[in-house]
């Protein structure tokens, strides 16, 4: 009798999980974007720091956080602009823009400029502000200097990872491979016709 009390137990336990999971998934397109919004203002609320002019480390103070966390941030926002079909959130793109050109677009890692150069991009296609996609293009061209022939097993060759040239991962590699291929799309030509450099 005990073991049929359990498993009774254990089948209403699942099903009123499986009911609750099931409620979760039918809530309304409003619901999801008013949770969406509550994400994105506590995000803005709790890491920009209005004096500093860019975003924190940890929200409850701190120093300010690194380019590609920044760069995160900056999709993070362009997310919710998309969402809203720019009704909301759009004017922090300069924001966000002026906040890094402040401290500059070119930096010691390539992957992190890559992740800036694929979030500025997906700023010009929302804005159609045309310094964010010449921004896009500078960054792109300091990324090209970071390919050459060395190192790496079988098949040498690839981007490096940081300007200091201590290595050459995936990371380097997928992010500069989906801003050159966006680009390209862009401006409806090869990004590498120019020169030797294969992809970059």
């Amino acid at each position: 009798m005990r073991a049929i009390h359990s498993a009774l137990l254990a089948t209403f336990v699942t099903l009123s999980a499986l009911a609750a999971s099931r409620a979760a998934f039918a809530q309304s397109a409003d619901e999801h974007h008013r949770r969406a919004d509550e994400a994105i203002e506590t995000f803005l609320l709790r890491y920009w720091d209005q004096s500093r002019s860019y975003l924190r480390h940890v929200h409850s103070g701190g120093g300010t956080t690194g380019y590609w966390t920044f760069a995160q941030g900056c999709d993070a926002l362009l997310d919710a602009v998309e969402r809203t079909d720019g009704t909301r959130y759009a004017g922090l793109i300069e924001t966000f823009f002026e906040a890094q050109a402040a401290r500059g677009w070119i930096v010691s890692h390539y992957d992190d400029e890559a992740w800036m150069g694929v979030a500025l991009l997906r700023a010009f296609y929302l804005t159609g502000e045309s310094r964010y996609l010449e921004t896009a293009e500078l960054l792109f061209e300091d990324i090209r200097l970071a390919w050459d022939e060395t190192c790496c097993g079988d098949n040498p060759g690839g981007l490096w990872w940081d300007k200091a040239k201590t290595q050459k991962a995936t990371a380097a590699n997928a992010g500069a491979a989906i801003l050159a291929a966006r680009l390209s799309e862009r401006n409806g030509e090869d990004c590498g016709e120019d020169d030797d450099r294969p992809m970059a």
